[in-house]
């Protein structure tokens, strides 16, 4: 459902790029070189009436299409949840999403920070 760049990884010593042959690295070695991750990993927390969890799927606020799945969550307070979440640049631009049809307001984004990657 999701290639390592989606998580981040290429960010990380999580892949080597100088390694010999492993299962998946065309299409992990075919992103990295000639592609653009369309859904990068964010961090939210948010504010909703929805129960979240993980694989739920998140849309825009016009439900028109889905723009990222809910990789991982916590509960924070009463309705109010951390999540990592892989997403459209559209989504993590927006103030709020659709969560089983139900509104949740982004409260804050906050950045992810990864250690320099030497395997690049």
């Amino acid at each position: 459902a999701f290639i390592p760049q989606q998580f981040n990884y290429e960010h990380t010593p999580a892949i080597s790029f100088k390694k010999g042959c492993y299962t998946g690295q065309e299409i992990v070695a075919r992103m990295h070189y000639l592609g653009k991750v369309k859904r990068p990993m964010y961090r939210f927390i948010i504010s909703s009436e929805a129960d979240i969890a993980t694989g739920i799927s998140v849309d825009s606020i016009d439900g028109k299409t889905a723009q990222g799945h809910i990789v991982s969550c916590t509960s924070s307070k009463p309705n109010q949840y951390d999540v990592l979440i892989t997403a459209t640049e559209k989504l993590a631009e927006a103030k709020q999403w659709l969560i089983d049809g139900i509104n949740a307001d982004v409260i804050d984004a906050i950045a992810l920070s990864y250690p320099a990657n030497t395997n690049q």
